[in-house]
């Protein structure tokens, strides 16, 4: 059984209202210096139906967990307290309870360096056997299997640093992470140069992709490349944006 924070269950409005009372609650708990305060949870009943995307969720008016609206609680409460802790507290009090893990890894929110995803992958493995028996809405009009879903979001970390081609997904993911971690700079460089390289005569986008070819070239750009972005790519996360990028240069 996985129980999820009761506040995401509801009707669109219903939910929307809720989690804006969670910012405002952690916003007084932050000016106040304490701990955020604990979400009320439920458990999740098998015919539950857990929308991961907005981009899935087509009946607002019928009742469900919207994981999704975890997404609002940062903006708002930024919007109430400004403080610097803003980012830190939510990303912490999201990996304390299950619904915030499974979102983190699917709705893969900024910042996406490293250290972060590391943390997060790692806080899912620790809630994988639990969130395993779960059927998400994510990207599609069917349900489908929690793996198919983490994978797919993951997929662009797994291309670039897994070398395993068989193992179960959290075996690879595991792999994946450490090995994007631990890397310096210049392998990390390196793996994206390769990426990109495999990535540009496969986008229609793409208005130059004879630069790709040369890995030289790509590692000189790369090394241009904002810290945060590069941070970024290095996850996976951005790898179409910076393909874009090193295109119309």
């Amino acid at each position: 059984m996985v129980a999820f924070p009761t506040v995401l269950r509801g009707t669109q409005d219903e939910v929307v209202r809720g989690v804006a009372q969670v910012a405002r609650d952690w916003a007084d708990d932050l000016r106040a210096s304490r701990p955020v305060r604990a979400l009320a949870t439920s458990v999740v009943a098998s015919d539950d139906r857990i929308y991961c995307s907005e981009g899935s969720d087509f009946a607002p008016t019928s009742v469900a967990y919207r994981l999704f609206s975890l997404r609002d609680i940062r903006p708002e409460l930024k919007r109430v307290d400004a403080s610097g802790q803003t980012d830190v507290v939510v990303e912490q009090a999201l990996l304390a309870m299950p619904a915030g893990v499974l979102w983190l890894n699917v709705g893969r929110p900024e910042p996406n360096t490293a250290p972060v995803v590391l943390a997060r992958l790692e806080a899912l493995f620790s809630h994988w056997q639990e969130l395993a028996s779960l059927s998400l809405f994510d990207r599609e009009l069917v349900a489908q299997p929690f793996e198919a879903v983490v994978e797919w979001h993951y997929s662009a970390l797994l291309s670039l640093w897994s070398e395993e081609s068989t193992g179960s997904l959290r075996e690879r993911l595991h792999a994946a992470i450490d090995r994007c971690a631990s890397a310096s700079v210049e392998v990390a460089r390196v793996r994206i140069a390769a990426r990109l390289a495999q990535l540009a005569p496969l986008s229609p986008r793409v208005l130059h992709p004879e630069r790709f070819a040369d890995a030289d070239w790509i590692i000189r750009e790369l090394a241009t490349v904002k810290p945060r972005d590069f941070d970024a790519a290095r996850t996976g996360v951005t790898m179409a944006r910076l393909l874009h990028v090193l295109d119309h240069r």
